[in-house]
């Protein structure tokens, strides 16, 4: 339960009150304002009485109740700083401390203290936000349960059923309800949309895994395609490697023969010497047949001469002996002799020509063979370099197809995209089924805050207590009628006899009554809640309107047993003397003289 105490109005520049300030201590019992205005004698109308509620309003809420516009607040006649000065204290769970509210205007301005300490906020809406948290009131409370206006505001049952219902919520504190209900929707439009947002998300991350899925799907295929050719050249490539393998393992088995039959330089050379001198023989054969072959002509013509000649020598004629004869004889037989040596000579030269010309032959066919060998080992040696170097080529080229078979698999870029995108699906999933988890618990919330929720059930059980306390109010004031509300705020007026009649069809002082046992129903609803509790209360002007003596009579009756009760500071603004009694408060007399208000000392 918070106790609100106010303790002091002063008020300096505001509406008719001048630059004297007008001061109000809140003295506990029915007090009165009334007031003289010297500028129209006779009357007691345009005083300023009513400044004083305003004033109050504006100390509190930064406007009046009629809600005047700024610049017709300030005295226009002193034209300066408009000044409103209210102190309270604030007894709570909190503690207990004492407030000081002091707002202007020209220059607009507000601050606030506590216990002495200034509490202003960083701007004027800020401030008077906490001022309001602090007194626990709106301006709905303000006029219905504070500060009775009959002329300037609207009674509640005059009110339409909207403004009925928005005043009782803010009654029964169904406002913080109603701003959880209002959280809770903006909890749930905010949830829808991001529902929406991450659906549409959800959405686009599955177009992205089909898209990417359809284009893996063309990429394994191309990537099949040429592995599938990759494969086939890979195949050719295999073969080709193993037919040069068995080419260079042949070729390396011919080597190894060939190694094995392969002769040395110096057996290359003893031949080409037996050549040489094959060739020698045969020059010196050559040269011993062109010798014979000169005896033997030259033997030739000597036998030829001397079967010539005869037995007479040819040269001194002469006749030969018989043993000259015999002698030439002998030297024919002899010169025949050694022609026929000199043939046998020539024809074993002929035949020795003929073996050296064989063996040069074979030697020489030897060499050409030994030559041949060693041009096919070079060949060879080649040939089996050569298919090396083509087998090396074959085999860098199988390492690459392997390579790039290895980064083909590797290179699929779609299948991490697409696993990507599936982890950020889950994720988003995730957060869908906690938005709507989330949802879920807000339309509960919603449905409990709603209407129909637990809304309904305590407005039902609070009406209730209004209604029993209207009755009560009633009751007290020997009233004719009987008033409820139900549900939807809508009143049953009842007379008598128990029919139901309208509150429009109601006189003045019948409808006033009704509205005065509202407002104090509502302030009951404001102290049995444990909410909040006030000590000042205004009526302005409310036994001046419509009420007769006896009707007034039960209303400060009323209001007197309140001041006693509850130690109220309870102020009735009237010009009309009638009303006040022996015994009763403090009366504030005002007096309005060349356009100034002024508190006067009575």
């Amino acid at each position: 339960m918070k106790f609100i105490t106010f303790k002091k109005i002063q008020i300096k520049n505001f509406l008719s009150i001048g630059e004297e300030p007008v001061i109000i201590e809140f003295k506990p019992g029915v007090n009165f304002i009334t007031g003289t205005n010297s500028d129209v004698p006779g009357t007691k109308n345009g005083v300023g009485k009513s400044s004083i509620v305003a004033a109050f309003s504006f100390a509190i809420f930064g406007k009046t109740l009629k809600d005047l516009a700024i610049r017709n607040i300030p005295n226009n006649l002193v034209k300066g700083t408009t000044q409103v000065i209210l102190e309270f204290n604030c007894n709570s769970t909190k503690g207990n401390n004492n407030f000081k509210i002091i707002r202007e205007l020209n220059p607009s301005s507000l601050k606030v203290f506590k216990d002495g300490r200034d509490k202003t906020r960083d701007s004027i809406p800020n401030t008077t936000t906490y001022i309001l948290e602090v007194l626990s009131t709106s301006q709905e409370v303000f006029k219905n349960c504070i500060a009775m206006q009959a002329n300037n505001t609207v009674p509640f049952m005059s009110q339409g059923k909207t403004d009925k219902k928005k005043f009782i919520e803010s009654l029964f504190n169904l406002d913080v309800v109603t701003q959880m209900f209002k959280l809770v929707k903006d909890d749930i439009n905010i949830s829808k949309r991001e529902l929406d947002i991450e659906s549409k998300l959800v959405e686009q991350i599955n177009s992205n895994i089909f898209d990417y899925t359809s284009k893996q799907r063309k990429e394994l295929e191309r990537i099949a395609n040429q592995k599938q050719k990759k494969e086939l050249e890979k195949q050719i490539i295999e073969k080709d490697i193993h037919k040069i393998s068995l080419k260079i393992s042949k070729l390396k088995e011919e080597e190894a023969r060939l190694s094995k039959i392969k002769v040395s330089e110096s057996i290359l050379n003893a031949i080409k010497n037996d050549i040489g001198k094959t060739r020698e023989a045969q020059m010196r054969i050559a040269a011993d047949l062109g010798a014979i072959k000169n005896e033997k002509k030259t033997i030739s013509e000597k036998i030829d001469t001397l079967l010539k000649f005869g037995p007479v020598c040819a040269e001194c004629n002469r006749p030969f002996t018989d043993k000259d004869q015999i002698e030439i004889k002998h030297s024919i037989k002899e010169l025949q002799d050694k022609l026929l040596k000199k043939e046998e000579e020539k024809e074993k030269l002929n035949k020795l020509i003929a073996l050296a010309q064989d063996i040069q032959q074979k030697k020489q066919k030897e060499l050409n063979q030994l030559r041949d060998l060693e041009w096919e080992i070079s060949n060879n040696k080649s040939a089996i370099k050569a298919e090396t170097d083509t087998l090396k080529l074959k085999e860098d080229l199988l390492k690459q197809y392997q390579v790039h078979e290895k980064e083909s698999e590797e290179k699929d870029i779609f299948k991490d995209l697409i696993e990507k995108a599936e982890k950020e699906k889950a994720k988003k999933e995730e957060v869908i089924e906690d938005i709507n988890a989330s949802l879920a618990k807000f339309e509960v919330a919603r449905f409990i805050l709603s209407e129909e929720g637990i809304r309904a059930y305590i407005i039902k059980k609070l009406l209730d207590l209004l209604n029993f306390r209207i009755k009560y109010y009633l009751t007290k004031q020997n009233s004719q009628y009987s008033l409820s509300f139900n549900e939807v705020f809508e009143e049953e007026i009842l007379n008598k006899r128990g029919i139901m009649v309208s509150y429009g069809n109601l006189s003045g002082a019948e409808s006033k009554m009704l509205d005065l046992a509202c407002i104090w129903a509502f302030r009951d609803i404001l102290k049995l809640q444990g909410s909040v509790s006030y000590n000042v209360s205004f009526y302005d002007e409310i036994l001046d309107s419509s009420l007769d003596k006896t009707n007034s009579e039960i209303v400060c009756n009323i209001l007197e047993e309140f001041a006693q009760k509850e130690d109220q500071a309870i102020y009735l603004i009237s010009h009309k003397p009638d009303f006040f009694k022996a015994g009763i408060g403090e009366i504030i007399q005002l007096d309005k003289h060349n356009g100034i208000t002024k508190r006067i000392t009575i």
